[in-house]
């Protein structure tokens, strides 16, 4: 019998006997993904930790908190948890699609977990996972959709933008775009923004797709853009960070990056992150456009800001840098991260590659 099989058979026995698990205890030394002292350090404590036991030829490959619960994604086995984020039980283990497919990152639609593949969407119970519905989407997609007032938007590989409704799966309005979408597209004040492989961008109203603004940029866009209400920042393969009227799409500003832009910006507490492949990360003003600081390291992405510190997750670290001038605060290590993922400015879920899940809770 399948590894991933037995797995979930045992899960069902565990669930069955015991009816609810107990809180786990968290243990001590290397098991832990940041040491206590280092927890401290940062401003958190544990609550409890929880063991997916995935096998070394595994990994997990996406997280997410969705309302009151933590649903992870394992490749390729594409076996999707969902654990409670009080107490780390895990209230249901459920195979969905085939390892020749790959997932995304789940979103959440009142009683349902949606989950999507390159091709296919998936629709499953919160309470137990029971797939309800597996739907043909009409065009291949390279992310999870944005989730609209019960309405699903995708943007195709096909330059197809079209929305599906979250609970009957039927399609809603379609609109051609000028290039295959790989960004993810966003709602930004009751409209949808989306961008496009050749550079082109634009607002479409949501109720029908009627587009309201558009423009460009000179390279394609595959990095998903940031919907704030400072604006919208735009990174460019073409090197340049276009911030955007929220309502007209006119250039607030641009900002020329050392290389090509292929990572999504980041925008907490009134600045914009850029990460710059090769070059490490840059903090801009987001109403100048004026250049904060920048920090030669690679990988390491903004989760939080506190105070007048913002905390950077790396793949083996936590760095803590003041706001104003980028330094270093303190710098901590962790076990490999598959996802740090704050909530609620208290609380701080880590998610290892190996299947460790914690959470983490601000003293």
């Amino acid at each position: 019998m399948p590894q991933c099989h037995v797995r979930l058979l045992l899960l069902a026995v565990t669930l069955g006997l015991a009816g609810c698990a107990s809180e786990p205890v968290v243990p001590e030394g290397p098991d832990l993904l940041i040491d206590r002292t280092d927890a401290l350090q940062l401003g958190y404590r544990y609550r409890w930790t929880r063991d997916l036991a995935v096998s070394p030829d595994r990994h997990i490959s996406r997280a997410a908190i969705l309302g009151d619960l933590i649903v992870t994604v394992e490749a390729p086995t594409n076996i999707v948890t969902a654990l409670t984020l009080r107490d780390g039980e895990v209230r249901w283990m459920k195979k969905v699609a085939t390892p020749l497919d790959i997932l995304f990152e789940p979103v959440r639609n009142r009683g349902r977990i949606i989950i999507n593949s390159e091709t296919h969407l998936y629709s499953l119970a919160v309470e137990n996972g029971q797939v309800f519905e597996r739907t043909l989407l009409r065009s291949p997609v390279a992310h999870s959709p944005t989730l609209i007032d019960g309405t699903l938007v995708f943007g195709g590989r096909t330059g197809l933008l079209f929305t599906l409704d979250a609970i009957a799966g039927y399609d809603q309005w379609a609109h051609q775009l000028t290039g295959p979408v790989l960004a993810r597209p966003l709602l930004s004040k009751g409209r949808i923004f989306v961008a496009d492989s050749r550079g082109e961008y634009a607002l479409l109203a949501a109720e029908d797709g009627q587009v309201l603004q558009s423009g460009r940029t000179f390279a394609r866009i595959s990095a998903t853009p940031a919907v704030t209400r400072a604006g919208i920042f735009v990174a460019s393969e073409d090197r340049t960070l276009y911030a955007l009227n929220r309502a007209t799409l006119k250039d607030r500003w641009k900002f020329r990056a050392p290389g090509p832009l292929t990572k999504s910006p980041v925008y907490l507490g009134g600045t914009v992150f850029l990460p710059v492949p090769r070059h490490g990360l840059i903090a801009l003003d987001a109403l100048s456009g004026h250049t904060v600081w920048q920090r030669p390291e690679l990988g390491t992405r903004p989760v939080e800001v506190n105070a007048d510190k913002v905390l950077l997750a790396g793949p083996n670290e936590f760095v803590v840098v003041a706001l104003e001038t980028g330094q270093t605060v303190t710098r901590v290590g962790t076990k490999p991260l598959a996802a740090a993922l704050p909530h609620d400015n208290r609380i701080m879920v880590l998610v290892s590659r190996d299947g460790r899940v914690a959470r983490l809770d601000r003293k």
